[in-house]
């Protein structure tokens, strides 16, 4: 990760971080984080997403796949 400021400008952030594995709660559901990798290219709060998450819930095992940009991400 790469981070880039100028005078009167706001913080930029280059470079990318590998995802694991992890825990995601939302809504009293708990998600499990696959591997996956976050990619920035310039704004910190709006980087690229490529994610795995997985839901279980008897009878069902749900894979969410997570691509596109931070604020409008394709689910």
């Amino acid at each position: 990760i790469t981070l880039f400021k100028e005078k009167k400008d706001s913080l930029k952030v280059y470079g990318y971080t590998k995802i694991k594995d992890g825990v995601y709660f939302s809504d009293n559901k708990k998600f499990e984080l696959g591997s996956g990798e976050i990619l920035f290219v310039g704004k910190l709060l709006n980087p690229y997403l490529n994610l795995k998450a997985y839901y279980k819930k008897e009878p069902y095992f749900i894979t969410i796949l997570i691509g596109g940009r931070f604020d409008y991400p394709i689910l």
